[in-house]
Order: C-alpha cells, then sequence, then structure tokens
C-alpha cells in the first residue's frame, strides 16, 4: 500500500491542443491551503476592525454636535469668566 504522495493535474484545453499534465507534490497543496487559510484569517481580522473603525468614525459628528451645544461650561470659559 503505497501512499500518494503528488496530484496529477491534467489539462485538455481542446481537441487539437496537446493535453498538458501538471504534478503537484501532496506538501505544496497543504502548504498552499495553509497559506490560504492564514489569509483568510489575517482579511477577517482586518475586516472587522475596518467596521469598528467606521462605526467609531460615524459616531464622532453626533458626538462633537453634542459638544458644541452642550449647556456645560468648559473650564477655560468659566475661568475667564471668574477674572472678569
Amino acid at each position: 500500500m503505497s501512499e500518494n504522495k503528488s496530484f496529477t493535474l491534467i489539462v485538455v484545453p481542446d481537441r487539437h491542443a496537446e493535453v498538458k499534465r501538471f504534478r503537484l507534490e501532496k506538501r505544496w497543496v497543504i502548504q498552499a491551503l495553509a497559506a490560504v487559510a492564514v489569509l483568510v484569517v489575517i482579511a477577517g481580522v482586518l475586516m472587522v476592525h475596518y467596521v469598528t473603525v467606521v462605526a467609531s468614525a460615524r459616531e464622532n459628528p453626533a458626538l462633537r454636535e453634542e459638544n458644541c451645544w452642550s449647556p456645560i461650561s468648559t473650564p477655560t470659559t468659566s475661568a475667564a469668566a471668574s477674572w472678569a
């Protein structure tokens, strides 16, 4: 019982064209799949981070507007009012 250590990919482009065979080592295929899996995980993490940053950025204008129209005085204005 011999274990297959490679895959053969056969490409048949056309009736009159030559058949092409590609031999892929099993460990190359496994390494490529592992690399793709790592890239998918990294892309997922980056997408989640991007969504949180965008959500935070959308909240900023509302907070700025709330801050500008707040009836609470800032420390600099209250200090200036006490000197006058």
